[in-house]
């Protein structure tokens, strides 16, 4: 399972990493998002279905796709509000 956080700015100081984390840094870079809102436990039936409509050959994907679960699931609220960016970054 990948778990990932992403942050807007380089934190001014450095953050401890726990073992067995790692930091990725990633270029800026345009994406197609597509916004999902409903339950994380089915984003692989909506990645699939995106792969099925030939999104990748439909646009310029450059590396492969990400999401970003925009709601903190930990709070209570129906899951099917939970809104997440599936993102397909592509060339500018």
């Amino acid at each position: 399972i990948d778990i990932s956080v992403i942050l807007k700015e380089k934190p001014e100081k450095d953050i401890p990493i726990p073992e067995g984390f790692f930091v990725k840094t990633f270029p800026k870079t345009t994406a197609y998002v597509y916004d999902y809102r409903g339950p994380h436990d089915f984003i692989t039936l909506v990645y699939e279905k995106l792969h099925e409509l030939h999104i990748t050959k439909k646009l310029p994907v450059i590396y492969r796709p990400f999401d970003i679960q925009m709601e903190d699931f930990l709070t209570p609220h129906s899951e099917y509000d939970l809104v997440t960016k599936i993102c397909f970054p592509i060339a500018q």
